[in-house]
């Protein structure tokens, strides 16, 4: 019984993603990262959320793949692409105009010619200065798929940054950082869960900090929960950082409250 249930609601939920998008049901959150030397907001990660009529909350990981199965993907890319450019230019007109937002893209929306073309128009109209966008992709997509190489390119052209999301997770040999051609490393929180007590998880960190700080490239760590974790990052030279230590992912208009607020995550 339990089987058929979940099974009802996944099919209804696949039926319900286009109407979703028309009605307005899917937002974006934002999680603050934080600048590791100064305790001070640099930016948010942009994540999907949804609010179904019916069955309430969505988790992503439930919606993206059956978007990605029934080709409703790209739709989703647009909109949360077109969405962060609008917030970002409204943040900016409030006088906040020195964050970055970054956001993930399904490896079948990075490989869509139509996001490109998008992505190039978004920066026109809405004036938008492009290194305030970063598109996140995950290590073993941009890996598995030369394809995006490319695109990554051709982005990063543009003026857009781009993130390699849960580095160290598929593919862990450091001499792979040369080879990513991006902006920022978001080394996985499972590296980060244990630092401060693990002499391994130390190891990694410190070599990939080690590594992307001689070829030019920032690291954010993923998944801070305790201030021990931050310590460790500090004294290693980490970039920037992000997790519930400092706040979940909020609406737009409570992290608008915290780009007003201004303040210092810790001292």
């Amino acid at each position: 019984m339990e089987r058929d249930i979940v099974t009802q609601e996944i099919r209804l939920t696949e039926k319900d993603i286009e109407k979703g998008l028309l009605k307005k049901e899917f937002e974006l959150h934002f999680q603050p990262r934080i600048q590791v030397s100064t305790g001070k907001m640099t930016g948010a990660e942009a994540l999907l959320r949804w609010e179904h009529p019916i069955y309430g909350k969505i988790p992503p990981n439930q919606c993206i793949p059956l978007a990605e199965a029934n080709g409703l993907i790209i739709p989703i890319g647009i909109w949360t692409l077109e969405t962060a450019f609008w917030q970002v230019r409204y943040w900016t007109d409030q006088g906040h105009s020195s964050f970055v937002i970054s956001l993930n893209l399904s490896i079948k929306s990075i490989e869509d010619p139509v996001i490109y073309d998008v992505i190039e128009k978004l920066i026109r109209f809405y004036k938008v200065e492009p290194s305030r966008i970063e598109i996140e992709i995950t290590e073993t997509s941009y890996i598995e798929n030369t394809r995006v190489y490319g695109v990554v390119e051709k982005l990063r052209l543009l003026g857009i940054r781009v993130a390699i999301d849960d580095f160290g997770v598929g593919y862990s040999s450091l001499h792979r950082l040369k080879s990513l051609h991006a902006d920022t490393i978001k080394i996985d929180r499972s590296f980060i869960q244990n630092i401060y007590h693990s002499r391994e998880d130390q190891v990694i960190v410190s070599s990939i900090m080690h590594i992307a700080n001689h070829l030019g490239k920032r690291v954010v760590a993923e998944g801070i929960e305790k201030y021990e974790q931050v310590q460790v990052l500090k004294s290693f030279g980490c970039h920037e950082m992000q997790g519930f230590l400092f706040s979940k992912a909020v609406s737009p208009d409570d992290f608008e409250l915290l780009l007003e607020e201004d303040r210092r995550y810790y001292h």
